[in-house]
């Protein structure tokens, strides 16, 4: 895996970008399969995600929740805008944090489609 990039687009938009050894149908189900989610979309050591659904189709409903086993959690709920397999994800999230006010942001995520060392940028409206 690659070296983690930032940059920023305007004051409403950072897009991260990190190459990985993986293909793009890879790369696209680990963001949309809510089994591969729940493997590594997770915070620190002993935090575990038992509700994740992600209905990965346009206007399709994203709700992920993570506790750490002692009473603390947080969870975001969202929904796909658009998808194009193994190319692009647009979604949108609303993050709810305990004691704060929600943290609503967008995303897009697209797959590069050029071999087996393939692009991944994460655009954060």
């Amino acid at each position: 895996m690659s070296k983690l990039t930032l940059k920023t687009e305007g004051d409403t938009h950072v897009v991260v970008t990190r190459r990985f050894a993986a293909s793009p149908e890879a790369v696209y189900r680990a963001h949309t399969d809510p089994k591969l989610l729940q493997k590594w979309l997770l915070g620190p050591e002993g935090w575990t995600m038992p509700v994740c659904i992600s209905e990965a189709k346009p206007g399709g409903k994203i709700r992920y929740e993570w506790t750490n086993g002692k009473g603390g959690g947080f969870h975001l709920t969202g929904e796909y805008v658009e998808l194009e397999p193994y190319s692009r994800i647009v979604h949108v999230e609303r993050m709810f944090l305990p004691d704060r006010a929600r943290q609503p942001c967008g995303d897009a995520i697209r797959c590069g489609r050029h071999g087996h060392a393939d692009d991944y940028a994460h655009d954060a409206a």
